[in-house]
């Protein structure tokens, strides 16, 4: 499930220019649906799908409070997690932080649009509180960290209730290539797609996504794995209004800064005391049986997972010699000429056009990750993806949009011009959320749902 990325600024915004609340009532009625998991109504007010402007505003009007708002997408958790594997752990001060912002709200008023808002993040941003940061991984399961990631410090200053950790694939999807399923992790097990749940969901970033699909919280700060354009290794041509778009509460900055953090492992596990990646690839060789090996009565431990990402690194030594160089340098190179070139749009009487932004298709038909966001990542510029319809597997797919060096303006008008133009939505169908097959094998005897095969529900006939 591919995502566009957008500024904290950007949704900030939007809600700082909200019109005064009148005093008049809501009448709503529950929904009458045939999802399975149908989203119940909170406190009398269908809160599906709602923008945080209208949630602020129900809150204003006292029809809801933080505290309802907090409940209420913890029964959301609760209904859909059993099956999607989408949040790793509620947060368990999240209905007293809601509790206190109500207080809070009454006596002093609002500090400002996200008051008493719950939101998720993703399992490595960290957070000074009583639950877990792992990374996806039992390794790191009760580590302390030096410090709280920026972007939750600043969000829950204005107000916002952290809700929980999404599920992410084990270390960001670093730690194996072979025997390794998109969105699995030591953790949680297997994140499915709540779309189509014989499909992968994508990226380190499934359990966020899965979560801002289906509502189980009303938004998620999150951050992509890239090759960062700012902050490492600044070459001295940055425009001046770079710094615009990258100050701290942009998730473009803040993001970087905490991937980088993902890495100080001497820091981090204090019950473990964890302070090499060996000593992490040991933990997990040890116990590989109760954490994804053969034998477990659990569906979504039933097959080991290999970590060849983490004993390719160890086997390093630390050092990053000619071939890795050589390998590094073409790569860039030759996505940046790619991307580059491609904006010099050449006409057949030879003219050229200077093109603002190049239009990518999805080249992944199978709900994987696609290449059409891996190319940027290599040029270290920047790409946004707009959904714009679902494939044969009935899952959303996007369009990507390139930019050149430094025009992530560019790109957020183009997204928004497109966005207007599709106005793509479709809700999750839940299809095949009866079977207990998992998105890293389509061939087990008797499984309906082979790639070769695939018709789109195929595996219901397997359900009845």
């Amino acid at each position: 499930m591919h995502q566009l990325h957008i500024t904290l600024t950007a949704f900030l915004g939007a809600f700082a220019a909200a019109a005064p609340v009148g005093d008049d009532a809501i009448v709503q009625v529950e929904p009458r649906s045939r999802s399975p998991f149908a989203m119940p109504l909170c406190n009398g007010i269908k809160i599906e799908d709602a923008t945080i402007n209208e949630l602020q505003r129900w809150m204003i009007l006292k029809h809801l409070s933080s505290e309802d708002l907090v409940s209420c997408y913890i029964d959301r958790i609760k209904q859909t997690n059993g099956y999607l594997r989408s949040i790793s752990e509620i947060n368990p001060d999240a209905l007293s932080i809601a509790a206190s912002l109500d207080k809070e709200r009454s006596k002093k008023g609002i500090r400002g649009p996200l008051h008493g808002i719950p939101f998720l993040v993703k399992d490595n941003f960290y957070t000074d509180d009583k639950h877990n940061t792992s990374e996806g991984g039992l390794v790191l399961l009760g580590g302390r960290y030096s410090r709280e990631a920026t972007v939750v410090s600043k969000i829950r200053a204005a107000g916002g209730v952290l809700l929980g950790h999404c599920a992410l694939s084990e270390a960001a999807d670093h730690r194996a290539l072979v025997n390794f399923s998109d969105g699995y992790s030591t953790r949680v097990g297997q994140t499915r797609n709540p779309y189509n749940l014989t499909q992968l969901t994508s990226g380190s970033s499934g359990g966020s996504s899965v979560a801002v699909a289906i509502n189980q919280a009303a938004y998620i700060p999150n951050v992509k794995t890239i090759a960062n354009p700012y902050g490492f290794g600044q070459p001295d041509d940055i425009p001046e209004e770079y710094g615009q778009l990258i100050t701290y509460n942009t998730l473009l900055a803040v993001g970087y800064g905490e991937w980088l953090q993902n890495w100080t492992f001497h820091k981090t596990d204090e019950r473990h005391g964890m302070k090499s990646l060996a000593e992490m690839a040991a933990w997990n060789d040890a116990h590989n049986s109760s954490t994804g090996a053969l034998g477990n009565s659990t569906w979504w431990f039933n097959t080991a997972s290999g970590q060849d990402f983490y004993d390719n690194a160890i086997a390093t030594n630390g050092t990053m010699g000619d071939v890795f160089w050589k390998a590094f340098n073409w790569g860039r190179r030759t996505a940046r000429e790619a991307i580059d070139g491609g904006h010099a749009y050449v006409l057949a009487n030879g003219t050229v056009i200077e093109l603002d932004a190049l239009i990518v298709p999805n080249d992944n038909g199978g709900g994987g990750d696609s290449a059409c966001a891996s190319i940027p990542s290599y040029a270290g510029y920047p790409v946004a993806s707009v959904p714009i319809g679902q494939n044969g597997f009935d899952v959303p797919c996007g369009m990507c949009i390139y930019g050149r060096q430094w025009s992530e303006a560019t790109l957020i008008r183009v997204a928004s011009a497109m966005d207007d133009l599709f106005q793509w939505s479709a809700k999750p169908k839940w299809h095949n959320y009866k079977t207990a097959k998992g998105p890293w094998e389509a061939k087990w005897p008797g499984y309906a749902c082979s790639h070769e095969s695939l018709d789109r529900y195929a595996c219901e006939e397997e359900e009845s």
